[in-house]
Order: C-alpha cells, then structure tokens, then sequence
C-alpha cells in the first residue's frame, strides 16, 4: 500500500535552505506524523515529482540523502519504503570530505593542514575528497559529495564564511571547522591551536632577551592576529606600538615598517603575527640601511619552513598542525559512530619555540 504524503507544506525556492533539505524536511515530518510503520512505501518519483513541483533530479537527490542516513530504503523495481529502527544505523562511505575556502588567499599553512588530514584519514581507512569554495554565498549550492552524502563528514577550513555554516548546518552533514574563525558560535565543533599561548611564548622570549620596546606587526580581524594583540597589551605593550595591515601581503608590510623607520623609531624589536608581514619587514629593514639583528630584531609565528629560509633565518613559534587535524578527524569519526557531533572549541597547546638568527640578545650586550 502507497502512502501518500500530505500536501500541507510547500517548498520555498526564495529561501537559503536548499531545496533538497525542504523536501527532506517535509518527507520526514510526514513520515512521522502520519504514522507510517517500516515497510510502508512511500510515493514514487513521478507522484513527488506532480505533487511539488519540482524535478525528478531533486527527487533523486533528496531521496538519496534520506537513504545514505538510514531513514528511508530503496528495493529495485518496486520503490522506496520507510526503513525499520534497527536498520537504521547508517554505513560508512570510506570518505571524509576537506573543503578549503576561499583558496585565493594562498595561505601556505592549508596545504600543510591538507596533506595532514590526507595521512590521518588515511591511518583511519578513510579517503579524504578534496574541493574548494571561492566568495560562497547564501543561494549557493553545496558542492556535490555533501549534497549526494558520499562523505561520512567534513573538514572546512580557510575563510569561511557565516553563509557556508548555515548552509552546513542545514544540511545536517557532520562538520568540523580547523583554524578560530568562529568561535562566538558554540553550536560549532572548531580544532584549533592556542594562539595566545603561541604569542605569549614568543613575547617572553624577547623580553628575556632584554626587548622591551617591541612593536606589534599584526594582520586584519582574524582571531589569530586579535589574539597576537590580546597577549601583547598583556605584556606590557601599548596600542600606539602596533601596526594592523589590512591584508597579509608582505608589500602593504614593507610600505607600513619603511615608513616607520622615517621617524627613527625607538623599538628594539618587531613582532609579527604572520610570516609574511615578516618578510615584509625584514625587506623594509634592508631598505632603511638596517641589519637584522644587529640594529633590530625580527620574530614571527607560525611560519613553517618559510622563515627558515629567510636571511636570517626568523625566530619563529613552530605549531603542531598534526594534532590538530587529528583532533579534527577524530571528532568527525566520533560524530559519524554515535550519530551526532561534540559541539566546542577544542584547543591544542603543541607549539615550541625555534631559536635563530633574528633576535639579539641585547643583556649580552650590555654586559660585554
């Protein structure tokens, strides 16, 4: 016997929610207010299709994601049916999906992060599928592994915007963010490194060393770089001794510090919150006549080999990104096995301090 289903509900094609998440929505309801028992069928494609008006494709669509998470199940040649309680535990796809956002920003720690989470998945019989979103929007289509639930969850890392979340959400695909972008929202599951504690370690490396005029080159608005400033106006440090860039180009970094060092600045060190403000600073340096470290100082966070490759090498806070990713895997698979995500900020203080040629030890100095 078919059981049809209601037309109480109309699909909204103006609203952000995708259109296949509305009709899942509806069917699901349907199947529970009407009471319908495992085994019952469901219409078929062609009755769902006259009835809201929409095509066979998101028909397909639809009813494919209702299959992949248990609630519905598909018999060749005679229909869909609601499937049992017991049957309902949904199987493992072998994929975890990775969407990097906004990839214009070429920002090298990604790929980094990327390889990570290959080789974790990979330790944990998982294929991980890659893809990117550049300026996603709120009209925007999911790209098609969440949309066909060929991924068991997904790692979005990047500049995320607060549309791609909502769109996520809604799709009730299980997802982790990597990277601080939004954690004012405690309906998230974030991994991310102790930015503080990274900045920390740095400032009192330098104030050990005897800086304690040090100026702030920090990046625009991302938790990372308000982080940088949160910890230095804790140190001591004072807002007329920060620079905010808008960008992280290291070009806008070298017009900043070149202009800088026009007034003769008293600092002793400069402090960057990314790589490639640094670069742009050390290049500044060069075209004042300066030498790093003789006549200022330079450190940075979080530069990876870059800034081992500078001359000269930067001091530098090395973040373990590997425990992070797996800390972001991890919570994928527990979300997958028990059916529902750890929502939270989960922070990992894994960063060590790297020594090199950039800072001076100024108490030295002044001993000799």
């Amino acid at each position: 016997m078919v059981c049809m289903i209601e037309e109480t509900l109309q699909l909204d094609r103006d609203s952000a929610v995708p259109l296949y998440c509305q009709l899942k929505k509806v069917i699901e309801n349907d199947i529970k207010r009407l009471g319908l028992k495992p085994g019952e069928r469901l219409p078929s494609e062609y009755e769902l299709v006259k009835r809201y008006k929409v095509s066979r494709t998101l028909i397909k669509q639809t009813f494919n994601v209702l299959i992949n998470e248990g609630s519905v199940s598909r018999i060749q040649g005679k229909g869909s049916f609601v499937t049992g309680t017991a049957e309902r535990k949904r199987k493992s796809t072998g994929n975890l999906g990775f969407i990097l956002c906004e990839r214009k920003s070429e920002e090298p720690i990604y790929s980094y992060v990327l390889n990570c989470c290959e080789n974790i998945a990979k330790n944990n019989g998982r294929h991980l599928v890659f893809t990117t979103l550049d300026n996603f929007y709120s009209n925007q289509q999911l790209p098609r592994m969440i949309l066909e639930r060929t991924v068991d969850g997904v790692i979005i890392t990047g500049d995320v915007s607060a549309a791609l979340v909502k769109a996520l959400k809604q799709s009730g695909i299980h997802f982790v963010m990597i990277g601080l972008q939004h954690e004012q929202d405690l309906d998230l599951t974030i991994a991310a490194p102790d930015e503080f504690s990274s900045q920390q370690k740095m400032l009192d490396f330098l104030h050990e060393n005897g800086h304690q005029e040090i100026l702030l080159l920090r990046g625009p608005g991302f938790p990372t770089h308000n982080k940088a400033e949160e910890a230095f106006l804790r140190s001591g440090g004072t807002p007329d001794a920060i620079i905010k860039c808008k960008t992280l180009k290291s070009s806008e970094a070298y017009e900043l510090i070149l202009g800088l060092f026009k007034s003769k600045p008293k600092y002793t060190a400069i402090l960057a919150s990314d790589c490639r403000l640094a670069l742009g600073a050390l290049d500044a340096i060069r075209e004042s006549g300066l030498k790093t470290p003789d006549d200022i100082s330079l450190a940075t966070i979080g530069g990876l080999d870059l800034s081992s490759h500078t001359n000269p090498p930067l001091t530098d806070i090395a973040i373990s990104y590997m425990n992070i990713c797996e800390t972001a895997i991890q919570k994928l698979l527990d979300g997958f096995k028990f059916g529902q995500m750890e929502k939270g900020v989960f922070i990992t203080n894994n960063s060590h301090l790297i020594i090199r040629k950039s800072v001076k030890n100024l108490l030295t100095q002044k001993n000799q």
